[in-house]
């Protein structure tokens, strides 16, 4: 495939990224007011949260992640921002930790490491005396967040507050490795196939190990490095990338899903290509 085509086929692509954006928010709106269970993150559920028309929790989380990761990378490209901060807000809708913990990483890069030098200083004291506050007033917070889920109190007053934060993934990851103690050996070490049944953990690169093997988990990232990563790559892409892997490790939902991967592919493709022009150094010293 030529370059030019490939460029074609990826804009397209983005486009219906766009629009499927768009199309989603009055579904989005119409679950906020209804609350109908068809609309919601986690049906049957107390929890807030609302997918729209996307298919599950996961997928809406990282469509939404990606969907604001190319809006502001044109952003910082073009200064268009408009659509950009409709998508941020309503992506909170969603509900997941997720979508929470991405966007906030991206505020905080944004004005601490992009924007303009003279700026930062200003944002930077901004965000120190945030987090002062966050230290002073730590308790009434970790309630309020507690407070966020149907299941936190009871949790938390079991397990502690890392467990409501994880949604329990550290007992199942716990409950994990004592599985994988009785169930591996030298070849499932280092080539995988443990019955990802049998454990059930949604950190992504112990699942990744888990299902690959330490061998099999090389190559596997040996290959990211081959698709995402080029020379002289901008240190923007890089930070993205970096915080797409952050949050993957966290939440499991990013490299089983085939959309989802596609996304991520599409996305980082799409950055290459305002990068050739022109997009190297937006982040200046």
């Amino acid at each position: 495939m030529s370059d030019i085509n490939q460029i074609k086929i990826t804009e397209s692509n983005i486009n219906w990224i766009k629009k499927i954006g768009l199309i989603n928010i009055p579904f989005l709106l119409i679950g906020l007011v209804t609350q109908i269970n068809f609309f919601k993150s986690y049906p049957g559920s107390d929890r807030f949260g609302i997918n729209g028309v996307l298919s599950s929790s996961g997928t809406a989380s990282f469509f939404y992640v990606f969907l604001i990761l190319i809006l502001y990378v044109e952003f910082v490209k073009k200064q268009t921002g408009s659509i950009l901060l409709i998508q941020f807000i309503v992506s909170f809708l969603v509900g997941t930790k997720t979508i929470w913990f991405f966007n906030g990483l991206l505020v905080i890069i944004h004005f601490c490491f992009i924007i303009k030098k003279k700026q930062r200083t200003i944002f930077q004291s901004i965000f120190v005396f945030i987090g002062l506050l966050v230290f002073l007033f730590r308790h009434k917070i970790k309630l309020f967040i507690i407070g966020l889920f149907s299941f936190g109190e009871r949790i938390y007053n079991e397990y502690g507050f890392i467990t409501v934060i994880l949604s329990t993934r550290d007992l199942f990851l716990v409950r994990a490795i004592e599985v994988y103690k009785e169930k591996a050996s030298l070849v499932t070490f280092l080539f995988g196939g443990i019955n990802d049944k049998l454990i059930n953990v949604e950190f992504e690169f112990i699942k990744l190990f888990l299902f690959f093997g330490l061998v099999g988990s090389v190559v596997y990232l040996f290959f990211l490095k081959t698709i995402f990563f080029r020379k002289n790559q901008s240190k923007l892409k890089t930070i993205l990338f970096i915080v797409i892997i952050v949050i993957s490790a966290l939440s499991g939902a990013l490299l089983y899903s085939v959309f989802c991967s596609i996304l991520f592919y599409i996305t980082f493709l799409y950055i290459d290509k305002l990068e050739n022009n022109s997009l190297n150094d937006d982040i200046q010293r």
